[in-house]
This record gives C-alpha cells, sequence and structure tokens, in this order.
C-alpha cells in the first residue's frame, strides 16, 4: 500500500525507503511488476533506486519475524529480571538510601520490557530515509571513524562537527557522529540534551536520533532533550520533520519555529505536536536550571546533571514519582536550590563533596 502522497516522479532516497510496496518488491515477497513500469517510465529515479535497494538487500528485514519462539522466550526472560529487579528495589530500601541513577534504572527495566525484546532481536526502524538498528554503529559507521563527544556532569560543551554545525551539549549528555560526513546524509546520535545549529546543505539532511525518535533538517536550529523514553524536540529557526516508529506505528510531522513535537513512549503513547517556551527549553544554555511539572526522579536527575554530584535518597520512588515539582533558577548555588525544593517538599539533605544525600524530614 502506498502511503507516501508524494508523486513516484519526485522520489529521493527517504521516499523509498519509507513505502512498504517498495520494500517488499525489492525483497521479493511480490511479483508485482509496478515498480519495474514506474523506473522505466522515470529513468532519472534509477540511481537512487539502486541506492535504495542497497540499503535494503543488506538488511536483515526478516530477522524480527523469523522466531515467535525465541521472542516469546526473551520476553520471559526479561519478565523474570525484572520480577528480581522491583525485589532489589525493595530490598534495597531497607537496607540504604539508594541512589537516583540506580533508581532510574531500575525504572527503566521494568517499564521498557518490550523495548528490551525488541533491541535483542535486531529491531529496525524505518524513518526519513534512516533505518536504525538498536545498534547504530554496526549499520552506519567505520568505528575507526567514529567520534563522541561527552559532557560531563556539571559542565556545558560546546563543539563544532566537520561540516561547520555548532552543537551546545548538556551535561551528562553525549552525541557520537563521523569523523567527516561522507555520505547521503549527516548522522548524529544524541543521549541527553543538546542544542544543534545546523549548517545549510541540502544535498545533506542533518539526521539526530535520540531514542529512535528521527528529526530531519536542512540548515536550522533545534533543541533535543532526551531524558528516559521521553523526547522534545523544539524548533527555534527554520524547519524540521520528526519521525518515530513504534511497534508497527508510524508518526511523523512537521515542525516550524516555536512548535514542539513530544514524544513519550512511556506507559502510553504520546507524539504530540505543540507550542513551546523558548526562555524555558533553551534557557540552559544561559545558565536557567527550569523544572516544569517534573516528578522527584528527574528533579533529582537534574541536579545530578547541573551540578555534576551524586545524589541518594532514602525517600521511596514511588513518593519521588508523585512529585510534580516547578521552579526556575539563574546561577543560583546547589546549596539555595536544594533549599528551596526541600522547603516545598518537606524534606532533608546533607552535603558532603559531591554526594548529597536525601532524607525524610524528622
Amino acid at each position: 500500500m502506498k502511503t507516501n502522497l508524494k508523486p513516484y516522479t519526485d522520489y529521493k532516497l527517504d521516499d523509498f525507503l519509507a513505502d512498504e510496496s517498495y520494500i517488499d518488491w525489492i525483497k521479493g515477497k511480490t511479483e508485482d511488476t509496478k515498480w519495474n513500469d514506474i523506473l522505466i517510465r522515470n529513468p532519472h529515479l534509477r540511481e537512487v533506486s539502486d541506492k535504495a535497494s542497497i540499503i535494503i538487500r543488506n538488511l536483515d528485514f526478516h530477522h524480527a519475524e523469523t522466531s515467535n519462539q525465541r521472542i516469546q522466550d526473551l520476553r520471559t526472560r526479561i519478565n523474570k529480571q525484572i520480577n528480581r529487579d522491583s525485589f532489589a528495589v525493595e530490598d534495597d530500601k531497607k537496607v540504604r538510601p539508594l541512589p537516583i541513577s540506580e533508581l532510574i534504572s531500575k525504572r527503566n527495566r521494568r517499564r521498557n520490557i518490550y523495548m528490551i525484546a525488541a533491541s535483542f532481536i535486531g529491531l529496525i526502524i524505518i524513518s526519513s530515509g534512516i533505518i536504525f538498528k538498536s545498534d547504530l554503529s554496526e549499520l552506519f559507521f567505520d568505528n575507526n571513524n567514529l567520534i563522541t563527544r561527552v559532557a560531563q556532569k556539571g559542565e556545558k560543551l560546546t563543539t563544532f562537527l566537520h561540516d561547520g554545525t555548532k552543537v551546545v551539549i548538556n551535561g551528562g549528555s553525549s552525541i557520537t557522529f563521523k569523523e567527516e560526513f561522507d555520505d547521503d546524509v549527516r548522522h548524529v546520535v544524541l543521549e541527553g540534551e543538546a542544542f544543534f545549529d545546523v549548517v545549510k546543505n541540502p544535498e545533506k539532511p542533518f539526521v539526530v536520533n535520540a531514542k529512535g525518535v528521527i528529526t530531519t533538517a536542512l540548515g536550522t536550529s533545534f533543541n533535543i532533550n532526551q531524558n528516559q523514553n521521553r523526547v522534545e524536540v523544539s524548533l527555534t529557526t527554520g524547519k524540521v520533520s520528526v519521525v518515530k516508529n513504534e511497534n508497527g506505528n508510524h508518526y511523523r510531522d512537521t515542525l516550524v519555529p516555536g512548535e514542539q513535537i513530544l514524544a513519550d513512549f512511556n506507559e502510553n503513547h504520546v507524539f504530540l505536536k505543540q507550542k513551546f517556551n523558548k526562555n524555558e527549553v533553551v534557557g540552559w544554555m544561559n545558565g536557567n536550571l527550569i523544572f516544569n511539572n517534573d516528578n522527584g526522579l528527574v528533579v533529582l536527575e537534574k541536579l545530578e546533571n547541573w551540578y555534576g554530584i551524586n545524589i541518594v535518597s532514602e525517600l521511596e520512588e514511588e513518593a519521588l514519582q508523585g512529585w510534580s515539582y516547578s521552579g526556575k533558577f539563574q546561577n543560583e548555588s546547589l546549596q539555595n536550590v536544594l533549599e528551596s525544593i526541600s522547603f516545598v517538599k518537606e524534606f532533608e539533605f546533607k552535603i558532603k563533596g559531591d554526594l548529597i544525600t536525601i532524607y525524610r524530614q524528622k
């Protein structure tokens, strides 16, 4: 079935890779001669079609379909591990305060049963001309030319890519990319939050993958904030398309300046376009620490990344999840921020070097 409304005569690489009927034809799943006829009538498409067919043939598209029993076995094993993790959290609470990073890690394992299973079976995402596996470097990168830039907790890092694109990386975040963009697309993989000021190049779209949410631009500036399975893409200038494939569902939208995509694939699948406050979204680059109805785990994780500290909490995970905290601090000390938050949320804290311990209020 043709899901792309674009005329075949105008097809680009991303259109071929997103067209299910074309993929089935290349994989030999159909004897329909439609695509032969299309390429005969449009010889200018042959070069792009050849590139698309090479990509498709070199990927194991059938891998996730080959063994339902294996998938079920994986899910069973993962559920058992998640149950063990749940008991471990309960046991840990009785013995010692839990590091926030450990709480978040255990919560994610419980929430992402099928996402973990999908990564084990090599789930392939086809979107906006890019095909991603769980191991992106295996598919796109020559590891000898792979570069990762990391902003350590408590710092912000500004870096320039080979094409001149400027990237400001927030604390506790990283980007991975090729030393030189020698493909038809400029690929970047993001973990965490970064602001991109992209140099325009119509021949090489700029593509950012943040937890499977694919943002494509030619020349523009935008902020992406990826936290666990929640991704926010906020556009300040230019125009971008945002794509996400999840459990067979295809989400896609286009942004203009002032618009934001919220993609949240935790319990409820959300792919929502909305307006955003620029000062709140990109204020982190100007020293503004902003909380916007954040739960306790998010609040404490932001503090860790902002100040370069480690936090352990005596508060139960359920209590932290129940927070809804909003606030804005500009170039404030950790002591002042913790005092403000603890007053509202009624807890006590102790600072010892870079270790912060959160206690129940006595």
